[in-house]
């Protein structure tokens, strides 16, 4: 039990750090906020307060963080998987 407290999050963390280097989903967290902020600018307000970078920055760690979280979680279903069976 305690190997799945420490492996998982530690999982979850490398997944993430390996997304955001490889800036696989860089694209479409830029997608994302420029969605956002032409939504923003229809209703007159500003959504990103002006710097755009550190807005994409925060996208694209919520976008990684989401798609990393789902192959830790297809990861720990394949490996439940294999423990029943053996």
């Amino acid at each position: 039990m305690l190997g799945k407290k420490i492996l998982y999050p530690l999982l979850f963390v490398a997944i993430t750090i390996c997304l955001v280097r490889s800036r696989i989903l860089l694209n479409l967290a830029d997608s994302i906020l420029m969605s956002i902020d032409r939504m923003c600018r229809a209703s007159s307000i500003q959504c990103t307060g002006g710097d755009y970078d550190f807005a994409l920055l925060i996208t694209a760690l919520a976008v990684n963080s989401v798609v990393a979280l789902v192959f830790v979680v297809i990861i720990e279903k394949i490996v439940h998987a294999i423990r029943k069976t053996s």
